[in-house]
Order: structure tokens, then C-alpha cells, then sequence
């Protein structure tokens, strides 16, 4: 079989990087469809070998004729061959977006049954897409992730607590305006802080965030979130998906203003109250792990790094079946926008 990952933002690298590494071992085929700026980050973060194809040309990736486009994001080249999959950029459960149903996909492999109930009931029948549990690759990516001696490799000060900040970009929903102005006076003289912000955060917040930075906090400009994970000892989040990446290590959450399952940490609604909570989350970090289990058992069960022999397993026994993807409506205004932006 063929398996063609479709990559649009390069946040989406580390969702496939278990199941590419799976598929290496596998007699099945695997290319990647990218555009030219994402082409040397893909190489880096996977690493692949010199002998897989990543195509920046969309002739190039219906040549391949894939049976399955694994697609790590809400849209594709609807011209590609082969089942479309959608295997998602993120666990955004808090946010409306991550529950639409788009014309591109034959098959949504959700992350466990808090997503997969939502998604059944909203697939009318007679449309002809599947629901198919697997949970989310990315989690199998941060659970086997290397992680010796990793303060050293980041040159992390000794004796200092570890804060991640990783707040959404949407707007709305980020913490980022409100907190900007209350992050120098936060930050306790023994922590040292991350930040990391979404690739589609506006210039004008970065603009904000940069004339704030001093000595005891760091942007992080990479594109991989995974190690801070590690490293850090709290996490400070609002709805962003990240916040459900950080529970599966059992650590402490701090959100501000969360939408959905506030008890996963402690939920504040004001920036005057968020270093009481930093303090008390430091101090008990244990006080919601059940509550923490809970909740992960709902969006993502799946903890034991097979998550992607999962996947491909089921798209297989899929394909057994006799499965074939349908020809589906799609806005004429939408086909040019992503024949556009693949020329882009």
C-alpha cells in the first residue's frame, strides 16, 4: 500500500513522525506532500531517509497514486487519488472548529471517546465518511520522546522551576493580550519561563510579547513544542491543545479562562489571580491528577505508544473491506483558494 502524508503547517511535523518511523518498518510505500518552505524543516524533524519522496508539486503527488492521504490539518488537494484521512493537528476539543465536518475527508480517526461520540452524531447518513477510534499519533511521539539529560541540552539554570506558557492564537480565546502585560511582574525569581507562541499569532502580539522579554523568560522559536513539555513543571494555557498534550505526562495545568473541563488544573478568570494558582500548583503538583486521568481517559486513552500501529492497522483492515472514497461537493470558491495556496 501507499501512504501519502499531506503537511500544510509545520506544527503538524511531529503528529507523523510515529507513524512514518512505523510505516519504515513496513513493507508499505510513504511520500510526503509539502510546499518548498516546508521541505528542509520536514527533513529535520523527522529525519528522513535520502530514499523517501517529498514532493512540492501537486503532478508529483497524484503521480504516486497513493491509496491514503494522511492528513494532519482541515484541508487537502482534493485532486489526490486514495482515501483521505484525517488524523488531525491537534486536540482542540474546547474549540467548535475541530468538529466540523469538511467534504475533503473519507475517514476521521479520532483520539478517544469524548471526540469520536461528537463526530458520529454529526456525520449525516448517507454521506459515506467513517469514524474510526485510533487516538492521536502525536501522543505516541511525546511519550517515546528522548528525554536524558535534556535540561543540560537546553542549558537550563539549575534550581530553577520550569514554566511553560503556550496559549492559543485565536481570537477570543488567548490568553496572550491579557497576560502580556502582567508577564514581568509573574514570573517568581525562581522560575525561569518558555514561552511558546502559535505559528498564526498576529505580528501585532508578537510585536507586544517581544518588547516584554527579559532575562528570566525565553521565546521559543522552533517548531517543536514536545521537548518544553518535558521539561517543564507547569504549564500556563487557555484552550489551546496543548494543555491535553502536557495531562498525559501528569502534570499540573494552570488555564486561564477555559472553555470546557476546568477542573484538569486550576481555572482562573483573572490575571490577579494567576500567581496564587502558579504557587499552589508548584507547591501541591499532584492535587488534579485524578482529575487529570479522568479527563485523559476521555479525549485519549490510548497511552502505551501504539497509537500509530493502530492507525495504519485499521486503515488497512479499511481497505479489506472494499472502502473506496466518494466524489463529493466542493465549493468552487474553496477549490481555488487551496489550488492557489499549494502555488504559493
Amino acid at each position: 500500500m501507499k501512504f501519502l502524508f499531506f503537511l500544510s503547517q509545520s506544527y503538524s511535523l511531529p503528529v507523523i513522525q510515529p507513524v512514518s518511523k512505523y510505516l519504515r518498518d513496513t513493507e508499505h510505500e510513504q511520500a510526503f506532500q509539502v510546499k518548498n518552505s516546508l521541505a528542509a524543516t520536514l527533513r529535520n524533524i523527522l529525519p528522513l531517509s535520502d530514499d523517501l519522496p517529498v514532493f512540492t508539486d501537486s503532478n508529483q503527488a497524484i503521480a504516486f497514486n497513493p491509496d491514503f492521504v494522511l492528513v494532519p490539518g482541515n484541508y487537502l488537494d482534493y485532486r489526490l487519488p486514495g482515501i483521505k484521512v484525517e488524523i488531525f493537528h491537534g486536540i482542540g476539543i474546547e474549540k467548535s472548529s475541530h468538529y466540523k465536518i469538511r467534504p475533503y475527508f473519507d475517514v476521521y480517526c479520532t483520539s478517544g471517546p469524548a471526540v469520536t461520540r461528537v463526530f458520529r452524531d454529526s456525520i449525516a447518513s448517507g454521506r459515506k465518511q467513517l469514524v474510526i477510534e485510533t487516538g492521536w499519533p502525536k501522543i505516541d511521539y511525546i511519550l517515546r520522546y528522548h528525554t536524558q539529560e535534556l535540561r543540560d541540552r537546553f542549558a537550563l539554570p539549575r534550581g530553577k522551576k520550569i514554566i511553560l506558557y503556550a496559549p492559543t492564537f485565536s481570537p477570543g480565546l488567548s490568553s496572550l493580550p491579557y497576560l502580556i502585560p502582567a508577564l514581568p511582574k509573574l514570573i517568581s525569581t525562581g522560575e525561569f519561563w518558555f514561552i511558546k507562541l502559535h505559528d498564526l499569532t498576529s505580528d501585532f502580539l508578537q510585536d507586544r510579547l517581544n518588547r516584554i522579554l527579559n532575562n528570566r523568560m525565553k521565546l521559543i522559536t522552533n517548531n517543536d513544542i514536545t521537548p518544553y513539555l518535558h521539561m517543564a513543571d507547569l504549564l500556563i494555557s487557555d484552550t489551546s491543545s496543548v494543555v491535553y498534550e502536557f495531562m498525559v505526562l501528569d502534570k499540573p495545568v494552570v488555564t486561564f479562562r477555559a472553555r470546557d473541563r476546568k477542573d484538569k488544573g486550576i481555572n482562573v478568570e483573572n490575571t490577579g489571580d494567576l500567581r496564587k494558582a502558579i504557587d499552589r500548583s508548584l507547591t501541591f503538583p499532584a492535587e488534579f491528577s485524578p482529575q487529570r486521568r479522568t479527563h485523559i481517559q476521555d479525549i485519549n486513552p490510548y497511552l502505551n505508544g501504539n497509537i500509530s500501529r493502530n492507525l495504519i492497522e485499521q486503515l488497512l483492515n479499511l481497505k479489506k473491506t472494499g472502502f473506496r472514497p466518494t466524489r463529493r461537493f466542493i465549493n468552487p470558491w474553496r477549490k481555488y483558494q487551496i489550488r492557489r495556496w499549494l502555488r504559493e
